[in-house]
């Protein structure tokens, strides 16, 4: 390879090496400006990762026997759920306040109904109380008008 041809190779690999960037920025900013798009992509990410392999080999060497070769003897650390347990519970105490709030809009309304009932009977009572005062009161004046039309005891 002459020194022309390594210097149009190197051309041609700079252009394309500028392409490939431009399009790789460009799939970036459309995963950034999609949710759902960078998702995906995440996954996609995570399956292509090749799976871990055991901490412990068994290999059965014949005779019955089996051996164990460890490469790593440490277990891996369980994951810090600190983060997670705080947004668990600052959620579920948001759910709680809703709740209570609704439990106490829905007693007032209740209780509100219940005395729009109680307060209508009320009513009934004190207009009938009214009418049967009104009537004993009238009755009360005629017999104190008639009470020498009366029967008295000693009339015969």
């Amino acid at each position: 390879m002459t020194k022309d041809e390594r210097l149009d190779r190197i051309a041609e690999l700079k252009a394309s090496n500028d392409q490939l960037r431009a399009e790789r920025e460009e799939r970036q900013r459309a995963r950034d400006a999609d949710p759902f798009a960078f998702d995906d992509w995440l996954r996609a990410e995570h399956s292509a990762e090749p799976e871990p392999k055991a901490y412990v080999q068994r290999n059965d060497a014949g005779e019955g026997l089996i051996y164990k070769r460890m490469s790593d003897a440490l277990q891996p650390a369980e994951p810090d759920w600190s983060g997670w347990e705080a947004w668990l519970q600052g959620h579920l105490e948001i759910l709680r306040e809703q709740m209570a709030a609704a439990i106490g809009k829905a007693t007032m309304m209740l209780l509100q109904e219940e005395r729009i009932r109680f307060e209508r009977e009320l009513a009934i009572l004190k207009n009938e109380n009214a009418e049967i005062r009104g009537m004993l009161g009238t009755a009360l004046q005629l017999l104190g008008q008639q009470k020498s039309k009366l029967w008295k005891p000693g009339d015969a």
